[in-house]
């Protein structure tokens, strides 16, 4: 005896749409995944390049013969490598005003730091310095320093530093992964 095969209810029947809009939601969810690893990838890259930084100062002493004019640091896991040291005054001719330039921390108010953390030296203002490679370096605990002397009455005085801000650690970029 046979039996008679009963239709399958439209119910059970499977929507062949809803099976491709699933494989195409995993496809998509797959893409997204690979395009946000590769986003965090190329994030981490760049926070690894040196960013090239100016920091301007001014500074009009008064009365004061001296003055010490600071920069400020590179922030915690960075360094900087000085790239350029400048020192203008107002007036245009050259004035006896004696610059010197530290990486390292100052012993007090308007005192210098000690003679071992100097770097440069400008005889007379205007004085402009270029550094190639990585010969003058400031960690996270350092500054860089500016202290004048010989400052002629009313005279005020501009500073430019240019620095690559980069990272401390090493250049090899390391990112977790989530997979």
């Amino acid at each position: 005896m046979t039996v008679p095969l009963s239709p399958v209810p439209e119910e059970n029947v499977p929507d062949p749409g809803l099976n491709i809009f699933a494989k195409l939601s995993l496809s998509l969810d797959g893409i997204r995944e690979q395009m946000e690893k590769s986003y965090r990838l190329e994030q981490a890259r760049l926070a690894m390049l040196p960013n090239f930084v100016r920091i301007p100062r001014g500074v009009i002493p008064g009365a004061a013969v001296t003055s010490l004019v600071s920069f400020g640091g590179p922030q915690a896991g960075r360094q900087w490598t000085l790239r350029m040291l400048m020192a203008l005054s107002t007036s245009l001719a050259t004035n006896a005003t004696i610059v010197h330039w530290f990486v390292g921390n100052p012993l007090g108010a308007n005192q210098p730091p000690p003679a071992s953390e100097a770097v440069w030296a400008f005889s007379s203002v205007p004085g402009v310095k270029e550094f190639g490679g990585d010969a003058i370096k400031v960690l996270p605990n350092q500054q860089v320093l500016a202290w004048c002397t010989n400052i002629p009455a009313l005279t005020e005085l501009q500073f430019n530093i240019s620095v690559n801000d980069q990272t401390l650690y090493s250049q090899s970029t390391s990112v977790a992964s989530t997979e």
